[in-house]
């Protein structure tokens, strides 16, 4: 479909691909927003993103390409990459899976760079927003990207992480009585898996019994 108004993924599980006018494609994660700037800017390619999605952007040397998410503009020419920037979580990522690209952060009062990164293949970059700390390391793209093919990857989270993540991926509210004493041991992949199959997997793994009211999980641990 081509991007005319800004869309949200909605649908339970489900991702959303997304064309635009310059040749460049996106996927959107689940929980996630995006919209641009109307008509689209003929000397410079303007996203705007609240979530998750993975770009692959067309090459034009005359026209960058700009995703801004949160605190950070990311500028790419000929690239691919995944950007994790959800409203409500205190970490953003931006995840290179090819060619490069520069990432200017804003001041939140000023909206003014104030530094500025480059990343190159196989780099990734992860900010914590409260703190201001930023890091820079290798990552493993069939871990981060893996969402795009239909999968949950889970590897060494705490409770809270793993509730959030299933609550975004099948829409569904989450209420948790008691905590889980093991669930920072938890490295496992659900592919195209019912919620049912992933309680009844993540239940035994992490010690807690579940019940499916409606569009409501109840999760007691044991």
């Amino acid at each position: 479909m081509s991007l005319l108004e800004p869309v949200k993924e909605k649908t339970a599980g489900q991702k959303l691909a997304v064309f635009l006018a310059d040749g460049s494609k996106l996927v959107l994660n689940a929980s996630s927003m995006i919209s641009l700037t109307k008509p689209f800017h003929p000397h410079k390619g303007e996203v705007l993103l609240e979530g998750e999605a993975f770009f692959e952007v067309a090459k034009d040397a005359l026209r960058p390409f700009q995703v801004v998410s949160s605190e950070l503009t990311t500028t790419a020419l000929g690239t691919s990459f995944n950007i994790v920037a959800y409203p409500q979580d205190v970490l953003i990522q931006v995840s290179l899976a090819t060619g490069k690209v520069k990432v200017d952060f804003h001041k939140a009062a000023l909206k003014s760079p104030y530094e500025i990164i480059y990343l190159k293949s196989g780099k990734q970059m992860a900010y914590l927003k409260i703190q201001q700390v930023l890091t820079k390391e290798l990552f493993n793209a069939d871990k981060v990207l893996v969402w795009k093919d239909g999968a949950i990857y889970l590897e060494n989270v705490d409770q809270a992480s793993v509730i959030k993540k299933l609550k975004r991926w099948y829409g569904i509210k989450i209420q948790v009585e008691g905590k889980s004493s093991t669930a920072g041991n938890v490295i496992t992949t659900f592919k195209n898996q019912s919620l049912k199959s992933v309680l009844t997997s993540l239940g035994f793994t992490l010690g807690f019994a579940f019940e499916i009211r409606e569009d409501c999980i109840f999760i007691k641990h044991s």
